[in-house]
Protein backbone atom coordinates (compact mmCIF):
# COMPACT_ATOMS: atom_id res chain seq x y z
CA UNK A 1 0.00 0.00 0.00
CA UNK A 2 1.23 3.53 -0.73
CA UNK A 3 0.23 6.35 1.17
CA UNK A 4 1.38 9.64 -0.48
CA UNK A 5 2.27 11.86 3.45
CA UNK A 6 4.42 14.41 1.87
CA UNK A 7 6.75 13.15 4.35
CA UNK A 8 9.83 10.99 3.90
CA UNK A 9 9.62 7.84 5.68
CA UNK A 10 12.01 6.61 8.29
CA UNK A 11 14.77 3.92 7.32
CA UNK A 12 13.78 2.64 10.70
CA UNK A 13 11.17 3.49 13.59
CA UNK A 14 8.31 1.62 12.71
CA UNK A 15 4.75 2.04 11.98
CA UNK A 16 1.67 1.30 13.90
CA UNK A 17 -1.92 1.52 12.72
CA UNK A 18 -4.77 2.72 15.43
CA UNK A 19 -7.10 -0.25 17.05
CA UNK A 20 -9.87 0.84 14.58
CA UNK A 21 -8.06 1.30 11.82
CA UNK A 22 -8.64 4.66 10.63
CA UNK A 23 -5.17 6.23 11.40
CA UNK A 24 -1.72 5.83 11.26
CA UNK A 25 1.32 6.64 13.31
CA UNK A 26 4.84 6.54 11.70
CA UNK A 27 7.87 8.06 12.34
CA UNK A 28 9.06 10.26 9.14
CA UNK A 29 12.08 12.75 8.28
CA UNK A 30 11.02 16.13 7.80
CA UNK A 31 13.06 18.11 4.96
CA UNK A 32 14.77 19.98 7.38
CA UNK A 33 16.14 16.22 7.93
CA UNK A 34 14.46 16.05 12.24
CA UNK A 35 13.26 12.62 12.60
CA UNK A 36 9.43 13.09 14.21
CA UNK A 37 6.47 10.45 14.87
CA UNK A 38 3.54 11.86 12.68
CA UNK A 39 -0.31 11.06 12.36
CA UNK A 40 -2.66 10.65 9.69
CA UNK A 41 -6.46 9.57 9.53
CA UNK A 42 -6.75 7.30 6.73
CA UNK A 43 -10.10 9.25 5.56
CA UNK A 44 -7.58 12.34 4.55
CA UNK A 45 -4.74 13.34 2.90
CA UNK A 46 -3.70 15.53 5.93
CA UNK A 47 -0.85 14.69 7.94
CA UNK A 48 0.13 16.06 11.22
CA UNK A 49 3.33 16.21 13.03
CA UNK A 50 3.02 14.88 16.83
CA UNK A 51 4.05 17.86 18.86
CA UNK A 52 6.97 16.46 21.43
CA UNK A 53 7.67 13.54 19.53
CA UNK A 54 10.85 15.12 17.76
CA UNK A 55 13.23 11.78 17.49
CA UNK A 56 10.87 9.51 18.72
CA UNK A 57 10.81 5.81 17.35
CA UNK A 58 8.43 2.54 17.75
CA UNK A 59 5.25 4.28 18.02
CA UNK A 60 2.14 2.47 19.72
CA UNK A 61 -1.34 3.34 20.09
CA UNK A 62 -3.20 2.83 23.32
CA UNK A 63 -6.11 0.70 23.04
CA UNK A 64 -8.78 3.77 23.40
CA UNK A 65 -6.64 5.52 20.03
CA UNK A 66 -6.31 8.93 22.33
CA UNK A 67 -2.40 7.95 22.89
CA UNK A 68 0.59 6.94 22.02
CA UNK A 69 3.61 5.28 23.49
CA UNK A 70 6.88 5.83 21.66
CA UNK A 71 10.90 5.27 22.18
CA UNK A 72 12.79 8.69 22.61
CA UNK A 73 16.40 8.23 23.70
CA UNK A 74 16.77 5.55 26.46
CA UNK A 75 13.33 6.29 27.79
CA UNK A 76 9.94 4.88 26.78
CA UNK A 77 7.24 7.60 26.67
CA UNK A 78 3.39 8.06 26.53
CA UNK A 79 1.54 10.97 25.36
CA UNK A 80 -1.74 12.37 24.28
CA UNK A 81 -1.94 12.37 19.96
CA UNK A 82 -2.73 15.85 20.48
CA UNK A 83 0.64 16.72 21.69
CA UNK A 84 1.97 18.23 24.86
CA UNK A 85 4.51 17.05 27.22
CA UNK A 86 5.24 13.19 26.81
CA UNK A 87 5.85 11.86 30.82
CA UNK A 88 8.64 9.28 30.64
CA UNK A 89 7.35 6.15 31.61
CA UNK A 90 10.51 4.09 31.96
CA UNK A 91 14.43 4.82 31.52
CA UNK A 92 14.90 1.61 30.14
CA UNK A 93 13.31 1.28 26.90
CA UNK A 94 15.56 -1.96 25.50
CA UNK A 95 13.42 -4.26 27.81
CA UNK A 96 11.02 -3.10 25.26
CA UNK A 97 10.62 -3.79 21.89
CA UNK A 98 7.70 -2.95 19.38
CA UNK A 99 4.68 -4.57 20.82
CA UNK A 100 5.15 -4.36 24.17
CA UNK A 101 7.57 -7.71 23.60
CA UNK A 102 10.70 -8.58 26.06
CA UNK A 103 13.88 -8.69 24.28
Amino acid sequence: MYLDTGISPARSGGIAVSRDGRQIAFVGVHSSGRRQIYVRSLDTQTVRAVSGTERGSYPVWSPDGTQLGFRQGPGFKRMAIDGGEPPVLSNHASILAAGGRRR
